[in-house]
């Protein structure tokens, strides 16, 4: 057992073990490792979506992510050269909002493996 020396408050020295330090406490349990965790995929459930404008821009570029993952199609229409509508003002709409339309229009489903 491995043993140290420490100063006491009155300044003598003692000899103590790694328990009495501790208290006799044990040391906590290494806690265990989080799952991986797997990413979110896109599946396309209808392929005939009407839609005009910016809804059929952002659907044709959900469509071509299908069985990609979520990560993949974000980080790509994130950036204004991959946005597949812009706004008025010139900006890109977050495409996690068009995600979320268009699971709810009941055109794709995003799949946790």
């Amino acid at each position: 057992m491995k043993t140290e020396k420490v100063t006491l408050s009155r300044g003598d020295v003692k000899t103590v073990t790694a328990a009495e330090i501790l208290g006799n406490k044990t040391p906590a349990a290494a806690t265990p490792e989080t799952p991986e965790i797997k990413p979110a995929l896109i599946k396309v459930l209808k392929h005939d979506g009407k839609y005009s404008g910016a809804r059929k821009a952002w659907y044709d570029a959900i469509r071509a992510y299908d069985g990609k993952t979520v990560d993949a199609f974000v980080e790509a229409t994130r950036t204004p050269e991959g946005c597949p509508a812009k706004t008025k003002n010139g900006t890109c709409e977050p495409p996690m909002g068009w995600v979320g339309f268009f699971k709810r229009e009941g055109m794709v489903q995003v799949l946790n493996p």
